[in-house]
C-alpha cells in the first residue's frame, strides 16, 4: 500500500486523525472509488484501506490465472483456425481472412445464423 503522508491532508488543525486518513485516501483512491470500501466497513477509514488493499492482492492472483487461461484459449483458437484455413497466407494475416482483410463476406457461409 501506498504510504501515508507524516503531514494531515485536512485543512483543519482541529481534525481528528481517521480524518487526516480519510481525506487522504480520498485523494489517493477518490471519493468514489472508496466511498464502496468505507460503507462495507461501517465507516471505519482504517479497515476500509485494509479491504482495499485486500482486493487489489485478491486481483493481482486471479490476473496470474486469467492471463495464463488466455494463452492456452488463444493458441487453441489458433490451432482450430489453422486446421480450417487453407488461405496462402496464416489466418489472421491473409487478405481472405475475415479478420486479415476484414473481409466478414468470405466468412459468411461458415457462420451459424442466418440474416
Amino acid at each position: 500500500m501506498a504510504e501515508k503522508p507524516e503531514q494531515s491532508l485536512s485543512q483543519s488543525s482541529n481534525a481528528k486523525p481517521d480524518d487526516a486518513t480519510r481525506a487522504w485516501a480520498e485523494r489517493w483512491l477518490s471519493a468514489e472509488r472508496f466511498a464502496p470500501y468505507l460503507a462495507d466497513c461501517g465507516g471505519d477509514v482504517e479497515q476500509a484501506l485494509s479491504l482495499y488493499e485486500w482486493n487489489v492482492l485478491l486481483g493481482q492472483v486471479l490476473m496470474r490465472d486469467i492471463s495464463h487461461f488466455e494463452v492456452a484459449l488463444r493458441n487453441a483458437y489458433d490451432r482450430v483456425m489453422r486446421n480450417f484455413w487453407d488461405g496462402g497466407a496464416h489466418w489472421l494475416l491473409d487478405d481472405l481472412s475475415c479478420l486479415g482483410g476484414g473481409r466478414l463476406e468470405y466468412a459468411k457461409p461458415y457462420l451459424s445464423y442466418e440474416e
